[in-house]
């Protein structure tokens, strides 16, 4: 996927789209911060989700980390693994009073 650009090849922010990391921040009450072998364990089933449902991911630059860039993923596929992995589930807000931003 192709990083979106103004014409000036400015980067766009792409609000629809956010990184396992970026997601976790909303989770509610999780004890500790999750670990980069947790983070990566999200980010893989978050590509398997997109692979199997047909669905786009977004390339977000990461300019203060050892690796230039990561995967960012939309909500519906966000909420989906964040519910289905043992370390995440029980701290997703209720789809009902909260919406991941």
């Amino acid at each position: 996927m192709r990083l979106k650009q103004t014409d000036a090849g400015a980067l766009v922010p792409d609000p629809d789209h956010w990184t396992v990391e970026e997601a976790a921040d909303f989770l509610v009450g999780l004890p500790a911060p999750l670990t980069r072998q947790q983070l990566g364990k999200l980010g893989k089933d978050c590509s398997v989700v997109c692979r199997i449902q047909q669905i786009a991911w977004t390339i977000r630059p990461t300019p203060n980390k050892p690796w230039p860039n990561e995967r960012a993923y939309t909500q519906p596929v966000i909420l989906e693994v964040f519910r289905a992995n043992p370390d995440t589930r029980d701290y997703v807000p209720d789809a009902n009073t909260e919406r991941v931003q």
